[in-house]
């Protein structure tokens, strides 16, 4: 068999693949759930200056809230503010008030 049926052959495999795990990742902010305080906010972080919000849940565990989707900035949202977010949903309740939260 020539090389570039071969690399056909193994290609399609793995594009396929990466074509669906990034299709996963885009959307997984929006599916992300979380009841909580805000532990920690880094608003320019390292990883391509994307906002870094951790949250502190009821049981002690922290969950990263982490996406260039988020439209959030530090006029709406700081450290010590409970914040409520439902799956598959935008918005975001902060402090008791709607927000859109993402793109």
């Amino acid at each position: 068999m020539p090389n570039f049926l071969k690399f056909i052959c193994l290609a399609i495999p793995f594009f396929g693949f990466a074509i669906y795990v990034s299709y996963l990742q885009h959307g997984a902010p929006q599916r992300q759930a979380f009841e909580g305080w805000v532990y920690f906010v880094d608003w320019k972080s390292r990883n391509h200056e994307m906002p870094r919000i951790e949250i502190s849940l009821r049981n002690s565990s922290i969950v990263i809230f982490s996406s260039p989707e988020i439209i959030l900035d530090q006029t709406q949202l700081s450290v010590g503010d409970t914040v409520t977010k439902a799956s598959g949903s935008k918005i975001c309740v902060i402090n008791g008030k709607p927000v859109q939260c993402l793109r």
